[in-house]
């Protein structure tokens, strides 16, 4: 995340801890209490970010060692049921170089409840990611989908979050974003911090993400970038939340910039409201559905992967 230019907000995930007041029953991950949140269940934060105020337990990092840094944070997650996170398909890959190269689980490891991603929490290997199959990097003409489950090979003794009901609904449209993505805008020299960072952002309507090389598409939330602070890099696949009946919900994953620099412009996150049915399927069969008959692949191209590979 990226704060203003007078203080920047660390952060690589993004993540959105959503303080259930009690585990999911049964694998099905969305709340069965619909939303109902009123103007008194957020207080706006400080424009520009802050280290995390409050536990997040189901808030983690996707690690990988990476330069020589055993705790390098690839990507955000959230815990939604005992064994699997949500987050963005492109988290799937390794972006680190000229083009993009599928990650191995057996590299990855995720650190589950800690604010600190060099210690502290729950860790956990990765068994598997299952990505959404429309996933192409936006090259098709279908939706973006840009969205992915991780299993873990067993059950964490970790709170999971609920996913939300709905996408709007307050009178404020505050949510909050969370994660260690770099503090600074420069892609040449991130600096990424040690501890989570976290900041409140408005709900915009979708228009305001019309922008860039790869528009809003359905199933994809706006979220806005106040004061000039906002996602950066590293923060991908962390959520956004909103508050409901006294706890945190997940809204979405973060997916991608609208503009080519830090905190300057709306971003897009990947709805989880839209995609529920297809979160609870995945939990529930352990397989990811085809692509849908109506759905045509695209190819991706170098400016397709550029969102990705210079993005959040």
């Amino acid at each position: 995340m990226k704060r203003t230019t007078k203080r920047l907000i660390g952060a690589g995930a993004l993540l959105v801890g959503l303080l259930a007041s009690a585990l999911p029953a049964g694998p099905v991950s969305a709340s069965a209490t619909p939303d109902a949140p009123s103007t008194s269940d957020v207080v706006p934060l400080v424009v520009g970010g802050r280290n995390a105020s409050e536990p997040y337990p189901g808030m983690a990092s996707i690690q990988w060692t990476r330069n020589g840094d055993p705790y390098w944070n690839s990507c955000g997650a959230t815990l939604i049921h005992p064994r699997f996170l949500l987050t963005n398909a492109h988290c799937g890959w390794d972006l680190t170089g000229a083009a993009p190269v599928p990650l191995d689980p057996a590299n990855l490891r995720v650190r589950i409840g800690s604010h600190d991603r060099t210690s502290g929490g729950f860790v956990s290997p990765v068994a598997e990611f299952l990505i959404h199959s429309e996933w192409d990097w936006g090259a098709g003409d279908d939706r973006v989908a840009d969205i992915a489950l991780v299993r873990l090979p067993n059950p964490v003794p970790v709170q999971p979050y609920r996913l939300a009901t709905s996408e709007t609904g307050t009178a404020t449209n505050i949510g909050r974003i969370l994660g260690w993505g770099s503090i600074t805008p420069d892609r040449n020299n991130p600096v990424y911090p040690e501890i989570l960072q976290e900041l409140d952002v408005r709900v915009l309507p979708n228009q305001d993400c019309e922008m860039g090389g790869l528009p809003i598409s359905e199933g994809e939330i706006c979220f806005d970038s106040p004061g000039g602070a906002g996602v950066c890099y590293g923060d991908s696949g962390g959520p956004g939340l909103r508050r409901a009946h006294g706890e945190w919900r997940v809204l979405g994953g973060a997916s991608r910039e609208t503009s080519a620099a830090c905190g300057v412009s709306p971003t897009i996150y990947t709805s989880a409201v839209y995609y529920r049915d297809w979160i609870d399927e995945v939990i529930r069969t352990g397989v990811v559905p085809p692509r849908a008959n109506s759905a045509t692949a695209g190819t991706p191209s170098s400016a397709d992967l550029h969102r990705w590979l210079a993005g959040v």
